[in-house]
């Protein structure tokens, strides 16, 4: 099979009820599913401090195939106010820790920083202490997730960041004009783009209105239709081929991050990742004819709970 660096199995769902159907996973179907992203070449796993038991979940599960090169990204825990910076430079050092002890491993592979606000506070404090602990070997790769095009933007302008985290998926527009930028820093330095939220946190395949009405978006049988003619149009599989031959289709992206909530989930999207991707003129026709969305839709931390 196909080598599928280019997945990274995303531990939102391995710890925390998770997107539109709010499904806790059960530790047998977790192993389960890493070991069916393992056997298949997905050797990366997405994780953070704040996705409740995902990384104890994760760290239980790992030791088992310690000779298998698995590269964990996870995030710092998400800091909301200020603290003296002795303070927070302890707050720091702990989360790092925690999530080391969580996942029973003495490296983690790239760390980010969750929330972009956080780079500010006291001062860039965060960050400049990071950098400063780099050559301690805890972590290779430094980086952030971005939830916005201002975010992106910041983001590329520091030069010590490797890897950026973004939302981006089929009905997403709000890169499209940054997208040459993003390419241009990849020339310039090392840096990987890794997106998330490729199915809108499960919306985009959920025929249910009750989800839709959350994110307070009337029009969305508009959408739904959309995706279904296109999927005819370009004789996809399914929705679900759509909208990840279309995110695979983006040169500029080198990873997908993909929650799966069992095993024959993951490897149904395997096989859809071998598919052929989508030409130049179909990629043309999405970009030009997908229905217009708000930032409301396209961030799910503002849908109503």
């Amino acid at each position: 099979s196909k080598d599928h660096r280019s997945i990274i199995l995303g531990g939102a769902q391995l710890g925390l009820k998770y997107g539109m159907l709010q499904k806790k996973i059960s530790i047998k179907n977790i192993e389960s599913i890493i070991e069916t992203a393992l056997k298949n070449n997905i050797n990366s796993i997405d994780t953070a401090h704040n996705y409740g038991d995902s990384e104890k979940n994760i760290g239980n599960l790992i030791n088992k195939y310690k000779n298998s090169q698995i590269h964990i990204i996870s995030k710092l825990k998400v800091f909301k106010k200020n603290y003296s910076t002795s303070n927070l430079k302890k707050e720091v050092i702990e989360s790092i820790q925690n999530t080391l002890n969580n996942l029973e491993i003495k490296f983690i592979d790239t760390l980010l920083i969750h929330e972009m606000s956080n780079m500010n506070i006291n001062n860039g404090f965060i960050w400049k202490y990071l950098i400063s602990i780099k050559n301690k070997k805890i972590f290779k790769n430094l980086g952030v997730s971005v939830q916005n095009k201002k975010e992106l933007l910041i983001a590329l302008s520091i030069k010590d960041i490797s890897v950026i985290q973004l939302p981006f998926n089929i009905i997403d527009n709000r890169w499209d004009d940054v997208i040459n930028q993003i390419i241009k820093a990849k020339k310039k330095r090392d840096l990987e783009i890794h997106v998330r939220s490729v199915f809108l946190q499960g919306l985009l395949l959920n025929i249910n209105n009750k989800a839709w009405n959350k994110t307070k978006f009337k029009n969305y049988k508009l959408i739904k239709r959309w995706l279904n003619d296109k999927t005819k149009l370009f004789k996809r599989k399914s929705v679900v081929d759509l909208c990840l031959s279309y995110v695979q289709s983006q040169d500029w992206i080198d990873k997908i991050i993909m929650g799966v909530d069992s095993k024959d989930h993951l490897i149904n999207n395997i096989k859809l990742f071998n598919l052929k991707s989508l030409s130049l003129s179909e990629i043309n026709d999405i970009n030009l004819s997908r229905p217009k969305v708000n930032n409301t839709l396209l961030n799910p931390s503002k849908w109503r709970k």
